[in-house]
C-alpha cells in the first residue's frame, strides 16, 4: 500500500529533504518537490501514490509550482540548481492527471498564480497546454491578464495579449478592465502595450462609470495621464456616475500637475 513515503523508500534522496519531510505522506512531499522544482522527487512521490486533489476549491501542487516558493517550515531549497526543472515538474503533474485549470479556494488557477507573481517562464509553460483557460476568472472576477496588468508585469501582459482567444476587455467584479487596473497602478508602460492592441477599449467604464483616465487623474498619476492622452480616440471629457470628468477629479484631489495648462488644454480641446 503506497500510503507513506518513508526514509527507506527515499533511499539517498532523504538526504536532500528538510527533516520535517523525511517521514511524510506522498502528497506533502509532492507539494514540496513542486515548490522547489525537483522533477526527480516529483516522480518519486507520484510513484508512491501522491494523487490529484479535488479539481475545485483546493490549492494543488501545480499552484505550488507556479508560486516558486518553498513550503512553510521546510527551510531552504535542498535541490542543486542544475537539477531544478520547473517546466518538467509542471508537465509531469499534468501528464499524471493534475488539471491545468485546477482552482484554489479563491478561484485561482495556476496561471493566475504565475501571472500575479511575475513568473513569465511559467506563464509560457502553462500556455503550451491547449486546454489552459487563459480567460479564467477568480472569485474577484480577475483574469490572469487583469492581475498581470494590475501588478505591473509588462512582459506577461504582452505574452497574454499575443494569444488569439484573449479578451483584453474582460472585467472583474467591479467592472474594471486590465487597462483600468494598469492606470490605477501607475503602470504607463502597460498602458502603452494595451493601448496599442486593437481590441482594447481605451474608454471602457467600470461600474462607477470611471475610465482609466479618470482613475489616473484622480490619483495624480501624471505619466499615466500623459500616456492615455496620447492614445487616438481617448475621450477626456467622459463623466462618471457622479458627473465628474478626469479634470474635475484632478481639481477635487488637488493634483496641480494635471491641472497645469498642458494637461487642462489637452483635456478640454478634444
Amino acid at each position: 500500500m503506497k500510503a507513506t513515503l518513508t526514509y527507506p523508500a527515499l533511499s539517498d534522496r532523504s538526504l536532500d529533504l528538510p527533516p520535517i519531510l523525511i517521514v511524510s505522506n506522498p502528497y506533502r512531499i509532492l507539494d514540496y518537490a513542486a515548490s522547489v522544482g525537483d522533477l526527480g522527487l516529483v516522480k518519486l512521490a507520484l510513484d508512491f501514490g501522491a494523487s490529484q486533489p479535488a479539481y475545485q476549491g483546493r490549492w494543488t501542487p501545480l499552484h505550488t509550482a507556479a508560486l516558486k516558493r518553498r513550503l512553510h517550515g521546510t527551510g531552504g531549497s535542498y535541490v542543486p540548481t542544475h537539477e531544478i526543472d520547473r517546466a518538467g515538474v509542471i508537465g509531469e503533474l499534468v501528464n499524471s492527471g493534475h488539471h491545468i485549470n485546477s482552482v484554489s479556494s479563491g478561484g485561482w488557477t495556476p496561471l493566475h498564480v504565475a501571472a500575479r507573481w511575475a513568473h513569465g517562464d511559467l506563464v509560457d509553460c502553462f500556455l503550451q497546454f491547449n486546454d489552459v483557460d487563459i480567460r479564467a476568472a477568480n472569485f474577484d472576477g480577475s483574469t490572469p491578464l487583469v492581475l498581470a496588468a494590475a501588478w505591473g508585469h509588462v512582459e506577461i501582459v504582452s505574452v497574454l495579449l499575443s494569444y488569439e482567444n484573449i479578451r483584453p476587455d474582460d472585467v472583474d467584479e467591479e467592472g474594471r478592465t486590465a487597462l483600468s487596473w494598469a492606470a490605477f497602478g501607475g503602470h504607463d508602460n502597460i498602458i502603452e502595450v494595451l493601448g496599442g492592441h486593437g481590441d482594447v477599449n481605451i474608454n471602457a467604464v467600470d461600474f462607477r462609470g470611471r475610465t482609466a483616465l479618470i482613475w489616473a487623474s484622480s490619483l495624480g498619476l501624471t505619466s499615466v495621464v500623459t500616456r492615455l492622452l496620447s492614445l487616438a480616440g481617448i475621450q477626456p471629457d467622459a463623466r462618471d456616475i457622479l458627473g465628474r470628468t478626469a479634470l474635475s477629479w484632478a481639481a477635487l484631489r488637488g493634483h496641480r500637475d494635471i491641472l497645469s495648462r498642458r494637461f487642462a488644454v489637452a483635456m478640454m480641446s478634444r
